[in-house]
């Protein structure tokens, strides 16, 4: 359903239900006593002070309020219930911290509407009477029952119609809410009934002994609700304290952390950014059942420090919470993915008064995050910090171990594992793979006439001629000495030719300046050759030690000994 569609879709709903409602006033209306007031504003107060204590278990929220609904409607009718009902929601939402945009507040309006109307037509069609007896409680059972049946089954049905044709949302008939919901109301149900009845029998007063037990009770609930609740985000805390301290590899603590947010939060989406410079750069982006957004749709995007809400809590290293709609898509740079929620919740993971990333929540619903989630994600993310910069320093050190320190190129502990896995990927794939081995002509004259440094300074002039003059995606290492090595996925040999080719040229024509680091002599330059070899996957070796030995066999016999400085590629047989 469309935006406009869903607006008339809306406006017909309200109008239709403001219209019943009139209806409803005017022809089901009961003459109040002048001293009923006084009874009819308790019972405002009552239902205003259960709708401010409702109880969260989870990600669901239950209430009492059904007590006083279903005794309003027995003492006065359908007419007082339902405007009771109606007064009593918009008071709780005057003095309730929690904020809502209007049109739902006119939506939920208009399904208490539905829900009291319906229901009490059904008590009238099974034989219902208000106002009765004590004695006549039997013969009302089963009406009330059939009302409390209805005011359940309607409610559900409405929440279901809105979240399927409004909201776009597929979701399941029979949801999680409606069990707790149920519970509830058989709990409340016998109080609301004898609430009626002890006010029938001993008047104003009489409702002191029912009515407190309920507020008890309430209160007592919610207390064990938020006591649960913060039980429960403090174990998560622990246990990914725990896991964060010993954790030190990135891809898995960024885990831990997405299973940290699961437990602790609601929402829908959760994004973890990490800083890179100026910007801030997606790693993980998951929704609520764990299921992750393929990297393919984010790893191009970046958001700059201090713009949109992420950036903005980047730069002032404080959380912060986007409770609405409209505030939200204030937030342009955000990327479309996270524009479909309506409220946002981010902190800074700060390490060392630097902000290293940022946790982000959204959820499709307005005002969904609280200052206590606020205050939980902050302690989260300072836990977080620690264990991301823990495992990125980790990351650096490993990678740093990998690395030729002169050439900056990967050494051959490192070209190792990597040729091994490039062939087994390659195995996978049904795809070729080639190698280049590369041995600069005479290098040992470099060295013997202008010294070691000289040398040195050749070798890293030479490695960077080859991140230069390979692809991205070919795998540069520093073989021993003087010798480089090339992989090259998905090539077979002719077009690695054209690459050792590009290279051998390039090494060929490039003047290399130099100082003599033996006598000190001014700045000399000089000219390099190369030899190289070429041997490819599966054509001419099956497994790593093959493919090196060809390669280099290729390169000594074809190259060096028919008078260097040219490639060749090992020939089968």
């Amino acid at each position: 359903m469309s935006l406009k569609n869903q607006k008339m879709a809306f406006m017909i709903f309200s109008l239709f239900s403001i219209t019943t409602l009139l209806w409803v006033s005017y022809t089901q209306w009961i003459p109040i006593q002048l001293e009923d007031y006084n009874m009819i504003l308790v019972y405002l107060f009552l239902m205003v002070l259960i709708n401010s204590l409702p109880l969260k278990i989870g990600g669901i929220f239950i209430s009492f309020t059904f007590a006083v609904s279903i005794a309003v409607f027995l003492d006065y009718g359908l007419v007082v219930e339902v405007w009771l009902t109606q007064v009593a929601f918009l008071v709780t939402l005057l003095i309730s911290p929690e904020k809502r945009t209007i049109p739902r507040i006119l939506l939920s309006n208009m399904m208490f509407i539905w829900i009291s109307i319906l229901s009490g037509f059904s008590f009238f069609l099974f034989g219902g009477e208000i106002q009765f007896s004590v004695s006549e409680l039997w013969i009302q059972l089963t009406p009330i029952f059939i009302y409390s049946a209805s005011y359940f089954l309607v409610n559900h049905f409405i929440l279901y119609l809105i979240r399927r044709f409004i909201s776009l949302n597929r979701v399941p008939m029979f949801t999680e809410d409606m069990i707790w919901d149920a519970a509830t109301l058989l709990l409340t149900l016998p109080l609301g009934v004898l609430m009626y009845m002890v006010k029938a029998t001993y008047g104003q007063n009489g409702m002191i002994f029912v009515v407190f037990p309920i507020l008890i009770v309430s209160h007592l609930f919610k207390i064990y609700s938020e006591l649960r609740h913060s039980h429960q985000q403090l174990q998560a805390l622990n246990k990914i304290s725990a896991s964060f301290t010993s954790e030190l590899n990135l891809d898995k603590a960024v885990s831990s952390l997405q299973m940290a947010i699961r437990e602790l939060f609601s929402f829908d989406y959760s994004y973890i950014f990490l800083t890179n410079g100026i910007k801030l750069n997606p790693i993980s982006i998951e929704h609520s059942d764990g299921t992750r957004i393929e990297e393919s749709r984010y790893q191009d995007f970046s958001i700059k420090v201090g713009e949109g809400l992420t950036g903005r809590v980047a730069n002032n290293r404080e959380g912060e919470i986007v409770g609405s709609h409209a505030e939200f898509f204030t937030l342009e740079v955000e990327p479309d993915y996270i524009q479909n929620n309506r409220s946002l919740l981010s902190v800074p993971m700060v390490w060392n008064q630097q902000t290293i990333g940022v946790i982000t929540l959204g959820s499709a619903r307005e005002y969904h995050f609280s200052k206590k989630d606020l205050t939980i994600a902050k302690i989260l993310a300072s836990q977080a910090a620690v264990a991301i910069q823990n495992a990125r320093k980790y990351k650096k050190t490993e990678e740093k171990s990998k690395l030729d320190e002169l050439t900056g190129l990967y050494n051959y502990r490192a070209f190792d594992q990597l040729l091994q896995d490039k062939l087994q990927e390659s195995k996978m794939k049904e795809e070729k793979l080639s190698l280049l081995i590369i041995d600069l002509d005479h290098f040992k004259q470099v060295n013997d006439r202008y010294g070691h440094l000289a040398g040195n300074e050749v070798l890293k002039i030479i490695a960077n001629l080859l991140k230069e003059y390979t692809r991205k995606e070919d795998i540069i290492a520093r073989y021993g000495g003087e010798e480089f090595t090339v992989i090259a996925p998905n090539t077979d040999h002719e077009e690695a030719k054209v690459i050792a080719e590009r290279i051998r040229y390039a090494i060929q024509h490039h003047p290399i300046k130099l100082t003599n680091s033996i006598d000190r002599q001014a700045e000399i330059i000089i000219q390099v050759t190369a030899s190289i070899g070429i041997a490819s996957y599966p054509d001419m070796a099956s497994s790593v030690n093959d493919l090196i030995r060809h390669a280099d066999r290729a390169m000594y016999f074809g190259s060096k000994q028919a008078g260097r400085n040219r490639v060749s590629v090992y020939e089968t047989g």
